[in-house]
């Protein structure tokens, strides 16, 4: 009797620190899983008032670049939009003119704001929007019998011309000489048929949203 109760004691004495150790692991995992919850909070908050920081400054460069700008063209009427371009946290200011014309395209990097693209005094524009994150920007306008039409992509602050199109009206000069249409793609003379299949391809590349339709 008296080894069968040792051994029972002995048995209940092992068990013991077993459990202790549970315990522990158990209140660690509760103090761990506490310390990464305030770690996270910590870093929403750090990451709020960081946001909050650049949204100031850019707020208040686009708004001094407006005011600039009216102040050197008293007479013009002017329309500005925001949208984001390029996917980031930052839009894009789009300003024009009453008309929807003279159109510039501006971002906001390295606390300035910089033009990204801008188009003439008879310049219509439309952008888009990709699932890669970049933007598009289209600019189209007729300069005395030729027509333009140039497609940007931006994307990281950095903007690049995809494909330009030109053609021209070429009127004769003699009642016995048909007037005639050049057509040119980056520079390069083309065909009709090449010309108005890429810029149906273009065209119906993005959903393109027209300045002043916003």
């Amino acid at each position: 009797m008296m080894l069968s109760l040792l051994a029972c004691t002995n048995s209940n004495d092992e068990a013991l620190p077993s459990q202790e150790v549970k315990n522990n692991t158990e209140t660690e995992s509760v103090i761990t899983e506490e310390n990464d919850t305030e770690t996270e909070d910590a870093k929403i908050k750090e990451d709020e008032a960081e946001n909050s920081e650049v949204n100031e400054k850019y707020e208040l460069a686009y708004k001094n670049w407006l005011e600039n700008y009216k102040n050197a063209n008293p007479n013009m009427e002017l329309k500005f939009f925001f949208v984001y371009l390029d996917g980031d946290n930052i839009p894009e200011l789009i300003v024009a003119d009453n008309d929807n014309t003279g159109v510039k395209f501006l971002s906001y990097k390295n606390d300035q704001v910089f033009e990204i693209v801008t188009g003439g005094n008879f310049c219509d524009a439309m952008y888009a929007f990709s699932d890669n994150g970049a933007g598009y920007i289209c600019l189209y306008w007729i300069d005395d019998n030729d027509s333009h039409t140039d497609y940007y992509m931006f994307e990281n602050g950095n903007i690049t011309k995809e494909i330009s199109f030109e053609d021209c009206f070429v009127i004769a000069e003699h009642d016995n000489i048909e007037d005639t249409a050049i057509f040119k793609i980056n520079g390069d003379y083309v065909l009709a048929e090449e010309y108005y299949a890429k810029m149906d391809e273009w065209n119906n590349k993005y959903e393109w949203i027209v300045v002043g339709d916003n």
